[in-house]
């Protein structure tokens, strides 16, 4: 966070499972090109797994990932293991932009959420398993800063409590190809759309169990 980057960085996880909170900001001179990717180092999602601590009673906030202002960060063929009493599996916020998760697998226990994206801009989701939760993916206007370019597209969401995806004001979201499998209960629909000032795109997804469709 201090000096920065000069070129594309890969940060690339031995087999094993590693226990802790990751806290990414701001980075110098990352791009398009000058990346800062985390993956198994055989780029398989089953042999690397990070897992959060167990947070502390009434704890104002837990997470095993924070993003802040970060810029151009890729993670790819991991496994993120949430525990009983997490908020947020992966927190995105205040200007937060080109965040891309590919072929992760999320699992969360019940009464928790996977992803919560607040004022932030281009965040990806694909080819990711997302296992439990009560909400798998909140997109939400927090403020005034607009949420914008968010795609979702083929993705697996299996077993989620109350909705798959939640998006309230993003001025573009993308949901493609997903499978929504085993909703439990899901009331407010398996994707729940509220207040969007641009384009929505939702096509060839697969929703089936217990839960209601789109809402």
């Amino acid at each position: 966070n201090t000096w920065g980057v000069c070129g594309p960085v890969t940060f690339a996880f031995r087999d094993g499972v590693y226990t802790g909170t990751f806290d990414f900001k701001k980075i110098r001179g990352v791009s398009s090109i000058n990346t800062i990717t985390f993956q198994s180092e055989k780029k398989d999602t089953a042999t690397v797994s990070l897992k959060m601590e167990i947070p502390l009673p009434n704890a104002p906030d837990s997470y095993l990932i924070k993003l802040t202002q970060a810029q151009y960060f890729i993670f790819s063929h991991l496994t993120f293991l949430a525990v009983d009493g997490v908020k947020n599996t992966v927190e995105i916020e205040k200007e937060s932009s080109n965040i891309f998760f590919m072929n992760c697998h999320f699992i969360n226990p019940k009464y928790s959420g996977i992803i919560s994206c607040r004022e932030s801009r281009t965040i990806s989701f694909t080819d990711n398993v997302f296992e439990g939760s009560d909400i798998a993916v909140s997109i939400d206007l927090f403020s005034s800063n607009s949420i914008a370019d968010i795609t979702i597209s083929n993705n697996t969401f299996e077993n989620y409590r109350l909705t798959a995806i939640y998006s309230r004001g993003s001025k573009k979201i993308i949901i493609l190809k997903n499978k929504f499998l085993n909703g439990e209960f899901a009331p407010y629909g398996t994707i729940d759309l509220y207040g969007h000032t641009g384009p929505i795109i939702i096509e060839k997804n697969l929703i089936s169990g217990k839960s209601n469709g789109i809402s």
